[in-house]
């Protein structure tokens, strides 16, 4: 979260703990939990990065993380005990 928000995480925080709030967190990254991210697979081309969050995608992390990276973002969701995806 320090590299995607640094304005609100500094350095020390890395992951958002320490000023996690969930009114900032629901409103700019679309859930209450910052993902922990599990990078499973990475090439020249593509990454397939995997993690869990409340209520669905988190999108608003994943939204900055393209504007910081200019990165292409496809976006997958799955919610298996709803049979949502």
């Amino acid at each position: 979260m320090h590299m995607l928000f640094p304005e609100k995480f500094p350095e020390g925080d890395e992951i958002g703990v320490e000023n996690w709030n969930y009114d900032w967190a629901c409103e700019r990254t679309g859930t209450k939990w910052f993902p922990i991210i599990d990078l499973d697979d990475w090439g020249d081309e593509e990454a397939l990065l995997r993690y869990d969050t409340a209520w669905g995608p988190n999108n608003g992390t994943l939204q900055r993380l393209h504007e910081l990276s200019g990165w292409t973002i496809k976006n997958e969701y799955e919610e298996p005990m709803m049979m949502f995806e």
